[in-house]
């Protein structure tokens, strides 16, 4: 649930500091993504 609140709250950001935390969660689940690959 607390997930669910912080990306309300994201919803409420100007467009660049959206995209800037967008891009932050992209690099998380690609570098997790590659780490399960590689095993």
């Amino acid at each position: 649930m607390r997930l669910w609140r912080r990306f309300s709250h994201i919803e409420k950001l100007d467009v660049k500091e959206k995209r800037q935390v967008i891009q932050l969660l992209d690099t998380f689940i690609e570098k997790e993504r590659l780490k399960k690959a590689q095993t």
